[in-house]
């Protein structure tokens, strides 16, 4: 006859020595994941946030004294993290934060972002957090204009609350930005085609701006795809992620 014996450890028993963190095996696969180039997941630490899923040879660079708690980080253009890399032509960004609804200017916020004014104008593209309600989908559109910028409504969003945001933006100049809340996505109108440039001056920043804008915003997941997803792709991606975060870290689905 075989015994098995166990210990139950309480919450507050702490075992002496090092150990591998959780976070190392988990797993993250998303359902579209074509021209992956970033993938983040925030949370636990610092240290264990830098780690990107796509690319291990690419983690990130904390900037500064980010925020971290057991999920998510509070990131601002002084405390942010630096990807090391830059956009592309087409990209599609997914974002897990907590809406931010700022009235003034003096409150913008970026999710991702490597724009800047430089030489009389404003480059590079960014996810931002801009008055009164609005999140931005700024991108360049020429090197001698400043870019478009499909805007979504957050009106009546739930400031406490995990959600997905998507920013989508092809090398034709038309782009959109989505919404997930309640298991649904919601997009805003198509803009219109234009030139498209591609401002590498600077490398994206999740949480900070070369622009320096002084809110903060609330950040647990980033991919960074150089590919144009379908709204259904970004929904699916936004479903796997919603259940991913979910059963490893207790996130209300979205």
């Amino acid at each position: 006859m075989s015994t098995t014996n166990y210990i139950k450890l309480g919450d507050s028993v702490v075992l002496p020595g090092t150990h591998i963190n959780l976070l190392s095996f988990l797993n993250i696969t998303l359902p579209n994941p074509a021209g992956l180039v970033g993938l983040y997941l925030i949370a636990g630490s610092v240290n264990t946030s830098l780690r990107n899923f796509a690319d291990s040879t690419k983690p990130l660079s904390a900037i500064g004294s980010p925020t971290v708690s057991s999920f998510g980080a509070v990131l601002s253009a002084s405390n942010y993290f630096d990807t090391g890399i830059t956009t592309g032509a087409d990209h599609t960004w997914t974002v897990v934060a907590k809406p931010v609804l700022a009235s003034v200017s003096t409150q913008r916020a970026c999710l991702v972002s490597n724009r800047r004014f430089t030489a009389s104008t404003y480059r590079g593209d960014a996810l931002s957090w801009e008055e009164t309600n609005l999140l931005m989908n700024r991108f360049d559109k020429t090197a001698a204009a400043s870019g478009q910028a499909p805007s979504m409504s957050v009106v009546g969003a739930v400031t406490t609350a995990w959600n997905g945001f998507a920013s989508i933006v092809g090398a034709d100049g038309v782009a959109q930005t989505g919404w997930r809340k309640n298991g649904a996505t919601v997009w805003s109108g198509l803009s219109s085609a234009t030139t498209r440039t591609v401002y590498t001056g600077d490398t994206l920043r999740i949480g900070g701006s070369p622009l320096n804008d002084a809110g903060s915003a609330s950040i647990g997941l980033v991919a960074l795809q150089n590919a144009i997803l379908t709204q259904a792709q970004v929904d699916a991606n936004m479903t796997y992620l919603s259940n991913l975060l979910s059963t490893n870290y207790g996130v209300a689905a979205f």
